[in-house]
């Protein structure tokens, strides 16, 4: 093929599909107010980059998280002078234009130009991936689409040749998977499988090498001296990481990383000077295995030295609690099936549902759909068997679901291509009518359908449902009760905590968390109000009541003795943040910040 052939019709439409994405997002970015895993995920990138303790250190803030997706953030917030949520939010559009890159480049790999084409419009266009490809956090799970991705064109490249060089690489782009988001290493046992499947069976196995031995002994030295350096510093148990490892001094803990590293760096060396050198089954397994381990703690530094993370993975995913119930099981199936096929435009939703059922039986036609199908299938499995459920999760396998349903849309579009320019169309319809109807805030999407209802024990709308709320509107109504509210005045805010101290560090009012007794409206002059605290936040609800809707205090009464004064509106008039101000203000103690006379505790 020749050069000509190449930019028109493969890189040409790939910069389309990917200037149609930007010319969508971009604008978007600074529309949508700063949401509560935004600031905190700024907050610790920020960190991790404001000195040398920083970076060993980072921050002890929400340490069920991996850290490289905050590590990337901050390390690109360096190229800016001031940088803010905003900033980062542009960096995840940045992962996100690489995600339909390793979409495209995938297809194009796999299965042909149209089955690129269409994957990747279907995710450009995708309101789900619009909605969560710009956030700025990790568990937006922009990175993990992107990381998954990428690591399923390793594994397509891998299989080609399965040298020692391409083993490291997939063993490489595992580990920096798992790095941005824990969970991930759920598909690490299950990849056996398309390894053993689609590795070439002429290739030379041979168990005495001595290469891919030495890779693995260095790597076990690796993971030996991870294990030495907690021991050293006390800790029995990982569950007590942070009380003796965090207590050790900086160099320690950076002597710590470089007696683990050097081993990475070692192994690294091996497999690039003997990177053509032919191994089996055995020692690529074994290469994975280690080497993704390995990764993990040396990619970022702080996922080996901050001994607060390491303890709080190990109380997320091994000692939370007992087992689940039946209810949270099904809540969590409801959530994550429905998010991605409501979400990603209904009839776009229901043919990826479809595709991802149907794709397992086409495995002996095309053997490389068992690597899709895996990352499709094991996922949300294992989600929902843990329990784990929220909007953003099922954005990590958009990717692997596009292809599967761009797959089978070329195979009717070869069998009739009547029914696959009407699919084509109608999926392109449905998605830029969604995106018209939800623009600029794409996490709404599935509103026009659901309504507010119960659906699988929970709110189909808030924080945890599939119409998604986040803090959006926090940051707005703050800015304007610093602006517009007198002094000494009283306020109660029914806000997220951490972004309300913040904001209000230097307020010359007195300020009260709602939900701390005795602080109620019927003490405030000034009440504000967000969404998510005032709509039921039970998941698990056998019985759902007659209103979504669970408000902390007196609505009724609310309404009688105050005005609303400022609001935050979304589409379908969604009312996701207000103020209220008493009509007849009441007297407050300039000394004590208590009103005249106080309420009976």
């Amino acid at each position: 093929m020749n050069k000509d052939s190449i930019l028109t019709k493969d890189i040409l439409p790939l910069f389309l599909l990917i200037a149609v994405y930007l010319a969508i997002i971009l604008p978007t970015i600074s529309v949508q107010g700063i949401s509560n895993d935004e600031f905190i995920d700024h907050s610790i990138s920020q960190t991790l980059f404001s000195s040398l303790k920083g970076w060993w250190n980072g921050s002890d803030v929400d340490p069920t998280q991996a850290r490289l997706p905050m590590f990337l953030s901050g390390l690109f917030g360096t190229l800016f002078e001031n940088p803010t949520v905003y900033t980062a939010r542009f960096f995840s559009c940045i992962i996100s234009v690489f995600t339909l890159a390793g979409i495209y480049l995938f297809g194009r790999m796999e299965f042909n130009r149209r089955t690129a084409l269409l994957a990747t419009g279907m995710a450009a266009v995708s309101p789900y991936f619009l909605a969560f490809s710009r956030t700025a956090m990790t568990e937006g799970d922009a990175f993990l689409a992107c990381s998954s991705i990428w690591l399923m064109l390793t594994i397509a490249y891998w299989r080609r040749t399965p040298d020692l060089g391409r083993t490291g690489l997939l063993a490489f782009a595992t580990g920096i998977m798992v790095s941005t988001k824990v969970i991930a290493a759920v598909w690490i046992p299950f990849l056996c499988i398309p390894f053993i499947f689609l590795r070439p069976r002429a290739s030379k196995d041979s168990l005495s090498s001595i290469s891919p031995l030495l890779v693995v002994l260095l790597l076990l030295c690796g993971i030996f001296f991870i294990v030495k350096g907690y021991y050293t510093c006390g800790a029995q148990h990982v569950a007590n990481m942070n009380k003796y490892y965090d207590h050790h001094v900086l160099s320690f803990k950076i002597e710590h990383y470089k007696s683990v590293a050097v081993f990475w760096v070692a192994a690294a060396s091996v497999i690039l000077i003997r990177c053509k050198q032919s191994i089996s089954l055995f020692w690529t397994l074994a290469i994975i295995s280690t080497g993704s381990l390995l990764t993990f703690f040396v990619f970022p530094p702080t996922n080996l030295t901050n001994g607060n993370l390491l303890q709080g993975l190990y109380r997320e995913f091994f000692s939370n609690g007992s087992g689940l119930s039946i209810m949270q099981i099904y809540s969590a199936a409801g959530l994550n099936i429905l998010s991605l096929v409501i979400k990603s435009g209904l009839s776009v939703g229901i043919f990826i549902l479809v595709a991802v059922l149907i794709s397992p039986f086409c495995i002996s036609r095309k053997p490389i759909l068992i690597l899709p199908v895996t990352m499709a299938l094991v996922y949300p499995i294992s989600l929902i068997f843990i329990g784990r459920a929220q909007t953003f999760y099922m954005m990590a396998i958009l990717p692997q679901c596009a292809l599967l349903a761009a797959c089978l849309l070329d195979r009717i579009w070869n069998a009739s291509k009547i029914t696959g320019y009407a699919l084509t169309f109608l999926f392109c319809g449905h998605c830029l009518y969604d995106i018209q109807l939800t623009y600029p805030n794409f996490h709404l999407n599935g509103y026009q359908w659901l309504g507010k209802r119960y659906i699988a024990g929970r709110s189909s709308i808030g924080y945890k449902g599939i119409v998604q709320i986040p803090s959006d509107g926090t940051t707005q109504v703050l800015k304007w009760a610093v602006a517009n509210i007198p002094p000494e005045q009283n306020v109660v805010a029914y806000l997220n905590y951490r972004m309300m101290a913040h904001a209000f560090i230097q307020a010359p009012f007195y300020w009260h968390y709602g939900l701390d007794i005795p602080w109620s409206p019927e003490n405030a002059n000034y009440v504000l109000i967000h969404f998510n605290y005032i709509v039921d936040t039970n998941y698990t609800r056998r019985d759902p009541r007659e209103s979504i809707f669970d408000y902390p205090f007196n609505k009724e009464q609310l309404e009688r003795d105050f005005e609303k004064v400022y609001a935050v509106k979304r589409n379908f008039d969604i009312e996701v943040a207000s103020i209220w101000k008493r009509k007849q203000p009441i007297a407050v103690d300039q000394a004590t910040g208590k009103i005249f006379p106080l309420p009976a505790e």
